[in-house]
């Protein structure tokens, strides 16, 4: 039996201080002069609405029932958003009644400017318990886009109608990871 022992050289480089961060996903709407996490005042005003307000489509220069509106993807991280929008649960009435009468008469659609995409024409209700994709497909990061917020009522409507209003109606927007 013969062994041997052999002396080795070693060395150790070292990379020190690498730092794991995570950015965020950040949409923002625009609320006439900055970009904002909640628009807590928008001129968005729909008044003295009757049975047939709004027509019955919305086409290229025929419905003027609409208010602008634009969202941007500002998040840290290099993500595009999915953009989903709901009408939030307890909308404050300033009538008895008023949510009841007008939850399934009022709708909404959100389309491109160019009328090249929307979400299809929905009931108040349905915004509240369904959330509905944006238009444009999803938005990358620091890119915005115009949308346009239509609004009509039920040309069956009746006298159920008649001096019905909901104010503070909330619209949330949720930007999702592609």
């Amino acid at each position: 039996t013969t062994g041997a022992a052999f002396a080795l050289f070693s060395s150790t480089a070292t990379v020190s201080g690498v730092t794991f961060s995570t950015g965020n996903a950040n949409l923002q709407v625009w609320d006439g002069s900055t970009w904002v996490a909640d628009w807590t005042s928008p001129t968005f005003n729909f008044s003295n609405m009757f049975p047939g307000y709004g027509g019955t489509g919305v086409s290229e220069g025929t419905s003027t029932s609409y208010q602008t509106m634009y969202l941007k993807n500002l998040s840290t991280s290099a993500i595009a958003l999915n953009i989903v929008g709901t009408l939030r649960a307890g909308p404050t009435e300033t009538y008895s009644g008023s949510w009841d009468a007008l939850k399934d008469q009022v709708m909404v659609a959100v389309l491109l400017p160019n009328w090249s995409g929307g979400t299809g024409w929905h009931t108040l209700n349905e915004w509240n318990t369904t959330g509905y994709t944006l238009p444009g497909g999803s938005l990358a990061q620091n890119t915005q886009r115009e949308y346009r917020f239509y609004v009509r009522v039920n040309g069956a409507a009746g006298n159920e109608i008649a001096t019905k209003g909901l104010t503070l109606v909330n619209f949330d927007f949720l930007g999702t990871q592609e």
